[in-house]
């Protein structure tokens, strides 16, 4: 999508919002099928089990073909997985967010890391992270995001942050928010893209 943008010189956070929504909507069926694949051939253990268009029920690919079922269609039915949200409301946590935070924290600080730091608290404290819930169901995955808040809230100390690192990686990081990471990940990309000097 950014390419896209460079490409026609028309490089703006407008146009390649645009553009990643002309991608997802132009997807065609074999590269929903695709996804399927190469998620089958991950095999991620948090998965779990959904009743419609499952990743693992082989029925799910016949009913994407008869169905005509793009990206878009498929991401849309899977509203309540963040990456899937974003890539359906042209990413939306990323530009009004993730980014913004970036940008305004670096600004103000010249600090990458912090700018890193308060991105990734903030879209936790205000999203409940996708993977945490498959992984831990919704009611920890709130809390996580409250946590956050209330380190947002007591000014990011050093001590309450190393706590909290500490309550994520219980039980073998299995409160790893990763969809988080994503978003963060994401919105930093976007960063450099309009010019973050580092």
């Amino acid at each position: 999508a950014s390419g896209m943008a460079i490409a026609t010189n028309n490089f703006n956070n407008k146009k390649i919002r645009k553009n990643i929504e002309r991608i997802v909507k132009n997807t065609t069926v074999e590269d929903t099928i695709g996804l399927y694949e190469a998620i089958q051939t991950l095999n991620p253990s948090w998965l779990g089990k959904v009743k419609f268009l499952d990743i693992n029920n082989e029925d799910s690919f016949s009913d994407i073909k008869m169905q005509n079922l793009n990206l878009f269609d498929v991401m849309n039915l899977s509203k309540q997985d963040l990456i899937a949200k974003e890539l359906t409301s042209r990413m939306k946590i990323t530009f009004e967010q993730g980014y913004p935070e970036i940008t305004r924290t670096y600004n103000k600080t010249q600090d990458i890391n912090q700018a890193v730091l308060r991105c990734f608290l903030t879209i936790l404290s205000q999203h409940e992270d996708s993977l945490i819930i498959k992984k831990n169901g919704y009611k920890i995955a709130e809390k996580v995001s409250k946590n956050a808040q209330k380190i947002l809230d007591g000014g990011i100390k050093p001590k309450e942050l190393q706590n909290f690192d500490k309550q994520l990686r219980i039980n073998g990081n299995s409160l790893n928010p990763g969809t988080t990471a994503d978003l963060v990940a994401i919105s930093l990309m976007i960063a450099l893209l309009n010019n973050l000097k580092l």
